[in-house]
């Protein structure tokens, strides 16, 4: 089920029986699971109509908290919340999809997970018999929607280039973006309008946009802002590993041959997507093509050749210290 579709069964009540919330977008998945537990469960009454379980509860304990009626109450709530049903043992899984089945008219189950297993019989259950709903991290345009939505909220203003420079910079997970937004209204206190100056005070760059401003130091030719951002990398190493750095690397450079080749062949951006990773946004793709520009596709076609090898290089031992593979890359692509 769509989300807008979602949405609006929540809001007309009409609840289905059974949900099954996965993806990769925490937020969404609590925000989701906790509105229809707000909408069915009366804080008065939720000692006896919220089971809320974070670890699984043994076979008979969840088999009497889906048939217990509700107390004073036309629904109660059973929510299995990030327990890896999928991974629990087979006797388990066997007793919760026959139990899913079969589902008291006034019990609402609500499994949250970060991966399912589309081959399990849990899942085939869910399909058949509930609601299931992938939350991934929204569209740029959802994101918009979602940031001045949030600031508003706080009686404050951000202007449409700042919202800009949160989606294209920023980590895209709503969770922090939720926590850059407090902060940065926290600190504004009385003043109603953010600034850049404030919003650079708090958000921290994602390793997207890091490689994306070290990428741009490797085409315009500037070299000693590339081994300055390197250096600052080179700080944070648990957060910032250098076989990351040059994976990322990698896979940008692949992404500015894949942008240009599209565009130079013809071939619609939706082809093309696929191939550069899963939920690329448009504003990437064209990043990819104006750094790719003025780069012959000949040139990109030796460097990822290049950043092949020495990944195999690096996995193999060939090359001891990642950092190497880093430098060398610089040099290569100044070379070619």
């Amino acid at each position: 089920m769509e989300l807008k579709e979602l949405n609006r069964t929540i809001t007309e009540k009409q609840f289905s029986n059974l949900y099954v919330f996965y993806g990769e977008e925490d937020y969404l998945k609590e925000f989701y699971a906790n509105r229809i537990i707000q909408s069915v469960v009366d804080e008065n009454f939720a000692c006896f109509n919220l089971f809320h379980y974070q670890n699984l509860p043994d076979k008979q304990e969840l088999r009497n908290a889906l048939e217990q009626p509700p107390m004073m109450a036309e629904y109660k709530v059973v929510y299995l919340n990030q327990t890896d049903v999928m991974k629990a043992p087979a006797d388990f899984r066997d007793a919760l999809t026959e139990q899913m089945k079969n589902l008291a008219p006034f019990t609402i189950l609500i499994i949250r997970e970060t991966a399912v297993d589309k081959r399990s019989a849990i899942w085939t259950t869910a399909k058949n018999q509930g609601v299931t709903v992938e939350c991934n991290y929204p569209s740029p345009s959802d994101m918009r929607a979602f940031i001045n939505r949030e600031f508003t909220k706080r009686q404050k203003k951000i202007p449409a280039s700042l919202v800009d420079k949160i989606l294209n910079e920023a980590e895209p997970n709503m969770y922090a973006t939720i926590n850059l937004i407090d902060t940065v209204c926290a600190y504004l206190q009385d003043t109603e309008t953010v600034t850049e100056q404030v919003l650079n005070q708090f958000m921290q760059k994602s390793m997207q946009a890091v490689i994306f401003d070290l990428s741009e130091f490797l085409v315009t030719g500037q070299k000693e802002k590339a081994y300055q951002l390197l250096n600052q990398l080179k700080l944070t190493p648990s957060k910032t590993p250098p076989q990351m750095i040059f994976t990322l690397l990698s896979r940008h450079i692949s992404g500015m041959y894949l942008a240009k080749v599209s565009q130079e062949e013809r071939i619609p951006t939706a082809e093309i997507k696929p191939l550069l990773g899963k939920n690329v946004p448009d504003f990437v793709i064209t990043k990819y093509l104006r750094q790719g520009k003025n780069i012959p596709i000949s040139k990109l076609e030796q460097l990822i050749i290049f950043c092949s090898e020495t990944d195999f290089k690096l996995k193999s031992g060939q090359i001891s210290d990642p950092y190497l593979g880093i430098y060398t890359l610089f040099l290569k692509f100044w070379s070619l």
